[in-house]
């Protein structure tokens, strides 16, 4: 049961590890590592409960390579969405993804993406020469315009058990609707 997946402690403490790799120490992981055990147990607790919620984001902007707003979690947060994500939302997905969709898949980085690219490519001037076109194009405003009730109906057709889906819509609703935000694991 997905529940006793998320809930696990090993789970749990694995993802906090992950979350704490390689991030700068903001005052939101100094407050969780400094209590670290007590924390995952918390969480552990709230998550079995079903009664945790998503903290209030950090918005902020950016302005490379375009203007951008991100909304960042807290630590904790991270910590869920990891736990979610590496456990139970890539093993159930990634098949479903498109081959050389690269966003957020452990093992499938920019080369991997870049190789997919290259292959498509080669493929292509194999069967038609120099008779093509590359449509370089961003669909804008995506994340921000994707609505909650639309991505929930179809997160729900792939997902049965009802732990996993009560831990979905906790994340799509965190933020309002319409949008999903910026730098999210889940949303990736």
């Amino acid at each position: 049961m997905d529940r006793d997946i998320v809930t696990d402690y090993d789970n749990l403490y694995r993802a906090y590890r992950k979350a704490k790799s390689g991030k700068k120490f903001n005052s939101s992981t100094a407050k969780f590592s400094s209590m670290a055990l007590d924390g995952i147990n918390i969480l552990k607790e709230q998550l079995e409960n079903q009664t945790y919620t998503v903290a209030p984001y950090n918005r902020f902007e950016i302005f490379e390579p375009k203007q951008r707003v991100i909304e960042s979690c807290t630590f904790k947060d991270k910590v869920v969405q990891h736990v979610f994500c590496d456990n139970i939302l890539h093993p159930k997905l990634q098949n479903v993804f498109v081959k050389y969709n690269s966003a957020g898949q452990v093992g499938k980085g920019t080369l991997y993406a870049l190789n997919g690219l290259k292959d498509h490519m080669e493929a292509f001037y194999d069967k038609h020469g120099l008779d093509g076109w590359i449509l370089k194009c961003d669909i804008r405003h995506f994340f921000y315009e994707i609505d909650h009730w639309i991505l929930e109906d179809i997160v729900d057709y792939f997902f049965r058990d009802p732990y996993a889906v009560w831990l979905n819509h906790v994340l799509i609703d965190s933020s309002e609707n319409p949008g999903l935000p910026l730098g999210n694991q889940a949303g990736q």
